[in-house]
């Protein structure tokens, strides 16, 4: 037997497999999974009786650029990610709705993931003891779990994988030929292309790659910009792509049969509607709570709605914490500035949790979301570099050492359990309502739950809580007249049907069909009784 020591190459890649391996094993637990929350409207091709025609057979391609994301839903989404749809659809043709082929596709690309960070940092000369200390912070990262678990975080995936793809193969053409160059342009312009179509958040990539390419070539002594062929295949691979997902999304909402998006509510983001300056400050109070989840993302939920998170309006006393949270935003920003010059790979883990997270704060518009854990994947990449960055520096200090072990090992745990959490809509509903009373949603999900299993005496109770939680909520109200209605308390149900008549303006409008539905019911019973 050789006893002879391992060459690094070998003990390099042992630890990088191993690091591969921990970072598959803490997500395993989802492959058990069914499909859950919006998993059945967006990645199956059929939802009860509701088909998704773009998931339930194969269209042509070019169908999935004429589409939003939620055509089945609603006429009119501005969410538009044909990438992501496809991916659905090619799994359907292939399995059906089968639910394990669809997680074991999340893990698999969370998994490639977390070694396309470990190239990313190594393409930055980090060493590779220290690059494996983050890529493991970003394989285990509980802050992904939701991103992982639930199949619709494809979208972030799919992106994240794309937009590092497409710099890491822009960084190589810098070694290649005239010939070798262009076809790793045009590879890098695909996987831009894949990013962008997959989630529109990842149009971040066409400012970050260039600062990586920046940092990349600083830290191994090359001038900042590199050849003027160089620069101009770079700019050319990423705006290209870019302005062609924009000439898309605007030629499918430009074919829409009107300009309300019905898919956002008030449930998904009550910033919609509200004067500007309380969307930036609510924003920034939601950006610092997205930078204390990067940091300690050890207490999650599947929902951040109203009741959970502030809006601040300036009379909720919200005011000082959200210019604490701006001040930590700026605190950052100011960070990465000042170590620019001697720490640049700092500069750029700023550059990344500002940049990837400021596109889904709604300070500058409102999205689709108030706050989603999922949309903090490729933000959390900031975390990774700044800590290979302790790493290279600080070496085996036992007090870093400790914190990062710690740090480690809770995340593995949350992350275990949060994939438990998603297993199916009934444990979800039934974890989440328990663990976020506030949670106007869960409670309306835990009512249609125990109407569904015949209780309507507790149903009653999860839809009066959520009517309590938010007096202006018309499915609240909705959902307890057609409860009261079912237990034959004729004038409770009429009480709660003119509740849901005054609540707001826009979801009354967008509900109104229901309501005169449950309208029509009570005077049937009225007349029968």
């Amino acid at each position: 037997m050789d006893d002879a020591p391992q060459p690094p190459g070998a003990r390099r890649g042992v630890w990088i497999y191993l690091v591969l391996l921990l970072t598959f094993a803490i997500h395993a637990p989802s492959l058990a999974n069914d499909f859950a929350w919006d998993d059945r409207w967006a990645a199956m091709g059929h939802h009860g009786a509701v088909e998704h025609p773009l998931v339930a057979e194969l269209r042509p391609l070019s169908e999935y650029f004429e589409h939003h994301y939620w055509p089945h839903r609603t006429p009119v989404s501005e969410t538009f990610r044909p990438a992501t749809t496809l991916s659905f659809a090619l799994r359907h043709a292939a399995f059906g709705d089968n639910s394990l082929p669809a997680h074991w596709a999340n893990v698999v690309l969370h998994v490639l993931a977390t070694a396309l960070t470990y190239v990313l940092l190594v393409r930055l000369a980090v060493p590779w003891s220290a690059a494996c200390v983050g890529m493991l912070v970003f394989g285990v990262h509980a802050v992904h779990s939701e991103a992982v678990a639930n199949v619709v975080g494809r979208a972030e995936l799919l992106g994240f994988v794309g937009g590092a793809a497409a710099t890491l193969l822009l960084d190589s053409a810098r070694r290649r030929g005239v010939v070798g160059r262009t076809v790793l342009g045009v590879g890098s312009a695909a996987c831009a292309f894949l990013a962008f179509c997959a989630k529109e958040s990842a149009l971040a990539w066409v400012a970050f790659a260039p600062l990586w390419w920046a940092v990349a070539r600083r830290r191994r002594g090359e001038p900042w910009l590199g050849s003027p062929a160089g620069t101009l295949l770079g700019v050319a691979a990423l705006v290209i792509p870019a302005a062609a997902y924009w000439w898309l999304r605007q030629r499918m909402l430009g074919g829409l049969p009107g300009t309300v998006d019905a898919s956002i509510g008030y449930l998904e983001n009550p910033l919609l509607d509200v004067p500007s300056f309380v969307r930036v400050c609510t924003g920034t109070l939601l950006w610092g709570y997205g930078l204390l989840l990067t940091l300690l993302p050890f207490s999650l939920s599947a929902d951040y709605g109203p009741c959970q998170l502030p809006v601040v309006d300036g009379a909720n006393g919200w005011e000082l914490v959200a210019g604490g949270a701006g001040l930590a935003i700026v605190a950052v920003g100011a960070g990465g500035l000042v170590a620019l010059r001697r720490a640049p790979v700092v500069f750029l883990a700023a550059a990344a949790f500002l940049g990837f997270s400021f596109i889904v704060t709604n300070l500058a518009r409102p999205v689709f979301m108030m706050f989603a854990e999922r949309t903090y994947y490729a933000p959390s990449l900031g975390l990774s570099l700044l800590v290979a960055v302790l790493a290279e520096r600080l070496g085996r200090r036992p007090l870093l050492v400790l914190l990062l072990g710690a740090w480690i090992g809770a995340s593995c745990v949350v992350t275990v359990d949060r994939c438990g959490v998603w297993r199916d809509d009934d444990t979800l509903v039934l974890h989440e309502v328990a663990a976020q009373p506030r949670s106007v949603r869960f409670n309306l999900c835990a009512g249609d739950l125990w109407r569904g299993r015949g209780d309507t005496q507790a149903a009653r109770r999860y839809f009066e809580r959520a009517t309590e939680l938010d007096p202006q909520c018309v499915d609240a109200w909705l959902e307890v007249a057609r409860v009261r209605l079912d237990q034959g308390d004729l004038d409770g149900a009429a009480a709660a049907l003119s509740r849901s008549r005054s609540a707001r303006p826009r979801e009354v409008q967008a509900r109104l069909v229901e309501i005169e539905a449950v309208a029509a019911q009570l005077a049937a019973q009225r007349t029968a009784g």
